[in-house]
């Protein structure tokens, strides 16, 4: 909740990531300005939530090898993530704006130590919190028939 210390992380991603960004390529470059935009837009919120995991258990190691995606299997970042869903929700209902950013951990090396995370777990995202200035509409929800299609013609599994 401390705006000044927000302010000089997003200062820090801002910065880094800019950094990082001029040794893409240079068809790359026209979305640098907007990635670093949108992964330090957090500044102006007055509470920042820095949402945490644990890595897998290093018994879990030789369980995980050649399992693609390993860091899902392990389920930690998921569950972290089905966490903020309902955070976001939570703060849907008591009408307050929210936005997950991902890409400062671009940069995590340069701000990771200065966040005072507790020894053993990694950055899963930020999550800004505030009041809206704006309620835009809800968009138009598709049909499930648009988005989805069931199937029941896949090979059973094998033991």
């Amino acid at each position: 909740e401390d705006r000044t210390q927000i302010r000089a992380l997003a200062e820090i991603v801002g910065r880094c990531l800019a950094g990082k960004l001029k040794s893409l390529p240079a068809v790359a470059s026209t979305y640098a300005d907007g990635l670093v935009h949108y992964s330090t837009i957090f500044a102006a919120a007055p509470v920042l939530i820095v949402a945490l995991h644990k890595p897998p258990a290093s018994v879990s190691g030789p369980l995980l090898q050649g399992v693609p995606h390993a860091e899902l299997v392990s389920g930690e970042p998921l569950s972290v993530a089905m966490a903020v869903q309902n955070m976001l929700l939570a703060a849907q209902a008591l009408q307050l704006g929210t936005c997950v950013l991902t890409g400062p951990l671009f940069v995590q090396d340069a701000f990771a130590g200065s966040l005072g995370m507790p020894a053993g777990f990694e950055l899963n995202c930020f999550i800004a919190v505030g009041h809206p200035d704006e309620a835009p509409a809800a968009p138009r929800r598709k049909n499930l028939e648009n988005i989805a299609e069931f199937r029941n013609d896949a090979p059973p599994c094998k033991p």
